[in-house]
């Protein structure tokens, strides 16, 4: 284990191998290693936006591809049982360009992931989804953003229909999508694993509240004055996500 300490001598960086396991789960699911930053939440480091500062040249603009990377959001609160099936959802996405950025809210699962694009980190100061949130978008690089349940399904084209959307349509800020929901019902709302949005347009401002993805989108939204009919939001008329709503585990009652 290497410890390191801030100049200001109030927090911890903990880089170490970690290990979980899944009742049922393949052995490929827990052989590798992923590095775990276990941040000591006395020294807060201020949450901040940051923009790609990639630029093509002027001479070969259009003829690059449109490649952004997509910052993916988990939240996790002892879900040892459901993350590995969503992860590998996650990993076998047609679109390869994205990060994912767990953030444990436990400060109990020793998650292990063979794929260098994936990070931990331990946030547990308070056990709050909104609250793991908010911690996680400072460490986004991602030219999008999107935040994902730890329990969902993502379907295999789940991120390449979002990118497609950004790319043709420029002006968009945010895209959603629809999803299945457990009980059947097909879902078209601010529902968390349904909105992507560009980077610049995130704010650390998940609350405490019943609903609390449908109140941070739709806060987000009226903020900027966005609507459908100026091009400021898409909807892709397509389902592409599966919620779950596993039962063990997470924050969804009390504790939000």
């Amino acid at each position: 284990m290497q410890r390191e300490r801030s100049s200001g001598g109030s927090a911890t960086a903990e880089t170490r191998t970690a290990t979980g396991s899944e009742a049922g789960q393949d052995q490929s699911d827990r052989e590798s290693s992923v590095s775990t930053q276990d941040v000591d939440i006395g020294h807060r480091v201020p949450a901040k936006l940051v923009r790609s500062t990639g630029r093509a040249s002027r001479g070969r603009a259009t003829e690059r591809p449109y490649c952004p990377k997509v910052s993916i959001i988990m939240a996790t609160y002892r879900r040892q049982h459901t993350i590995y099936r969503t992860v590998n959802k996650i990993v076998a996405q047609s679109y390869p360009h994205w990060e994912l950025i767990v953030i444990d809210n436990a400060r109990s699962g020793d998650y292990r992931f063979d794929d260098p694009r994936i990070q931990v980190y331990r946030h547990a100061a308070r056990a709050s989804a909104s609250y793991a949130r908010n911690e996680g978008i400072r460490y986004a690089t991602g030219d999008l953003l999107l935040f994902f349940d730890d329990d969902d399904d993502m379907f295999p084209t789940y991120l390449e229909r979002f990118v497609t959307a950004f790319r043709d349509n420029p002006a968009a800020k945010m895209v959603r999508c629809g999803m299945y929901r457990q009980d059947g019902q097909l879902n078209f709302t601010y529902a968390t694993p349904e909105c992507c949005l560009r980077r610049q347009f995130v704010t650390p401002t998940w609350g405490n509240v019943g609903r609390q993805d449908q109140a941070y989108f739709s806060d987000i939204v009226d903020t900027n004055g966005w609507s459908e009919d100026e091009g400021d939001i898409v909807v892709i008329p397509e389902l592409l996500v599966r919620a779950r709503s596993e039962r063990r585990g997470g924050l969804r009652s009390g504790r939000l």
